[in-house]
Parts: structure tokens; sequence; C-alpha cells
């Protein structure tokens, strides 16, 4: 009591306020690499992730818990995978396959599956081979992260004798690893799967059939969920408009508010009424609902997927140089946009207009290094891929190699 009186003060003496707003370096680089850039319009869930990444920055962190544990469920091509894919890179390696452990649950229907995950037990078919979420599996993606900058900043090119040693004492010694897991499409795994997952969410721990134990205390564990799927879509159409509108809808904007409302409501007790009373009581307060997309988010798809091209060319070292018009664009988003089926039909108008008309010019030699070459509307209409005339200068440098454009010159 003595001690403690010490420590004791009045609340007035409390006069300079903490900003408590303010994100750290970890959980400010993550909410910077989700928010705009690839992922669009989902702001929301960005920042979900964020503040659990401000918790681990912290030191705050509960040891017997991961991370986080989040469920993203919400409409079709809406960016729930994509932003998985995004925090991996942002967390662990910015490399074009994302650095996660993907767990696709389509096909861990049926009870036997669960091998798959904690091993095969002994005397049974597969025991002792490695399994999905063996420690070094979940793992291994950020061990070569920092095994490859090793590489370059320290061997300088001088091979250790024995590599499977001394990678082997390089994992060790370079502990923690952090992780992001992803169960893609959680409801359609076997029932005894989400038993694995509450040892996940609530012990950070995995009993393994062979008698490890895997520690998730460093990971992400993120599901993807459908439910709801149907009805979102339903309601995104325009087939279902229910009683819930009743006020009356006085523009565009003001009815997809009220629709995304509805998919949010429905769309978690639907998840609540699905899984077991154990697994919600431990993830509801984690079940992040995404919105669908709107026209000015179609535009920033767009753009994003059109740099992709561009940088797919740049990776193959083809030297060609991509432009668009305005009315072209206009085209792709008018062919593209779709509130019910989101990312993907801006991908597939993508695929059709640009990336096979690209393929087939390059691939039949119409045309070829140096181009530069823009997609555009013809006098019909329809559209089309135009090539700037060349000069020699344009071709090739003074030592005869093939000029590769940059953008902006």
């Amino acid at each position: 009591m003595g001690n403690d009186s010490l420590f004791e003060r009045s609340e007035s003496a409390f006069t300079e306020r903490v900003d408590t707003s303010s994100y750290g370096p970890l959980a400010r680089r993550i909410l910077d690499r989700l928010k705009g850039k690839r992922v669009i319009g989902q702001d929301r869930a960005a920042e979900r992730l964020a503040r659990s990444f401000a918790i681990y920055d912290a030191g705050l962190k509960m040891p017997t818990k991961p991370i986080n544990a989040v469920i993203f469920a919400g409409p079709t091509g809406v960016g729930k995978t994509l932003m998985a894919e995004e925090l991996a890179r942002g967390l662990i390696a910015d490399e074009p396959q994302a650095p996660l452990t993907l767990i696709d649950c389509t096909k861990l229907t049926q009870e036997h599956q669960i091998t798959e995950l904690i091993g095969a037990p002994p005397s049974y078919v597969g025991y002792g081979q490695s399994s999905k979420l063996d420690q070094m599996k979940i793992e291994e993606h950020h061990l070569m992260a920092k095994w490859r900058e090793f590489v370059r900043n320290k061997l300088e090119g001088r091979e250790p004798k024995d590599l499977d040693k001394f990678l082997a004492e390089f994992y060790v010694r370079n502990r923690p690893y952090l992780s992001v897991i992803l169960f893609d499409e959680i409801e359609k795994a076997h029932p005894k799967i989400h038993t694995v997952l509450l040892n996940i969410i609530d012990k950070a721990r995995l009993d393994m059939s062979n008698g490890d134990t895997t520690f998730f205390g460093h990971s992400v564990v993120i599901m993807t969920c459908n439910i709801g799927g149907r009805r979102a879509l339903d309601l995104l159409s325009g087939r279902d408009r229910r009683a819930g509108f009743r006020k009356p809808v006085r523009s565009e904007k003001d009815l997809e508010r009220e629709v995304d409302q509805a998919i949010y409501e429905d769309t978690l007790a639907q998840i609540i009424k699905f899984f077991p009373g154990e697994f919600v009581g431990r993830i509801r307060d984690q079940i992040v609902v995404f919105r669908a997309l709107d026209e000015d988010d179609s535009k920033k798809v767009l753009e994003i997927l059109l740099g992709q091209v561009q940088e797919q060319l740049n990776r193959a070292k083809i030297p060609v140089l991509l432009q668009y018009s305005q009315p072209f664009k206009d085209f792709l988003v008018k062919e593209g946009f779709s509130r019910e089926y989101g990312l993907r039909e801006m991908e597939q108008a993508v695929k059709r207009h640009v990336f096979l008309p690209l393929s087939n010019a390059l691939a039949s030699g119409t045309s070829t290094p140096g181009d530069i070459l823009m997609f555009r509307l013809d006098e019909a209409g329809k559209p089309a891929l135009f090539r700037e005339p060349r000069t020699d200068a344009m071709l090739v440098d003074p030592m005869g190699r093939p000029i590769r454009p940059t953008a902006g010159k």
C-alpha cells in the first residue's frame, strides 16, 4: 500500500494529452501498402489490419495469440485475396508471387484431408512427410527473403562447403520469422479444420502428428469466406430490393451505400449462423466485410491493371512502351465495370482488349523492340493498337543495340 502511494497522482496533475492516433513504423508501412496502391476501395479493411500491427510494433501482443486472425468476407471480386497477398508482400518481401502460405479449403472437404495440414500419424501413408503447417513451411518465405539479403550483403559469391548445414544454422540463428497464412474459402473446409483453426487462433500453437508443435505467434492468419455471396449478388444486381430500403433514395450513391450496408448486415448474420459458436466467439470482432466497388474505384483498378502490363514487358526485357488514349480507357471502364463481379470483369476486359492483342503483335512480329504503341479507338469506335512511325534514331543506339524506351521521354 505504501509503495503504491508513491505512484498515486491526482487527476489534475495529468495535463499533457498524448497523441494515440499515430501508427508505428511497421503499421504505417502496412497501411500505406494496402490503402489505394493495389487494393482499391477497402480502406476500412486496411485500417483494421494495420491496427493489429500497431500492437505488434509496441511489443504488447499477447504471446499466446497470432499477430492477427481475421475473416475477409463480402462480394466476389472486391480484393479479399489480393489484400492478403499485398499484406504478405509488404510484410515479408515484395515479390510477384506473394510470399504467403495458401491453404485451398476447397480441397479440404473430407475429414482425412486434415493430414495435409498436420501430417499423417505413425503407420499411416504419408507419415514423416512435410505438411503445410510445419514450422519451417510457414516461415519459408521470410527465411528465403532474409537469406537472399544475407547472400547479397555477406557471402559475396563465396558458397559454404555444406550449404544445407549452413542454411539450417542460418534458419535457427535468424528467428523469429513473420508469416502470412491464407485459408481460402474457409466455409468449404471440413468442420474438423475449424477445430485446427481454433487452436491456432486461441493458443497460437498447433500439435502436429509427428509430435512437433508449430508456433503461430508471429503469424497473420487470414480466412476468406464467400458466405452471403449469392445474396450479395442479388442485392448488387437489383434483383433483391428488400424492405430494408425504406427511405427514398436520393441518388445512385445513396443506393450504393444502402446496398453495402445491407450486404454487411446480411453477411455478418450468415457467418454467425454458419460457424460453430465457439469459433464465432473468438473471431466475431475480426470479421471484415468488404464493400462492393463503385465506378470511381473501377477507374483506379484499370490504371493499376494497365500499369501491370507495362511491368510485365519490363520484366520480360521487351523494350516496348505502351500508351492509352482516354476514350480507350473510357471504353474499358464501360465494359469492365461491374458492381456484381468486381475486379474480375475489369481483368477480363484488359486481357481481351490489351494483353491478347499485344501478345499477338509481339509474337507475330508486327510489333518489334523499340516500338512506342498506343491503344486507342479506330474510326469505327472499336479498340485497336497503333504504332508511332519509327525513325532510325528510335530503333537503335550508336552501338547498334535496340533502344528501350522509358516513360516520360
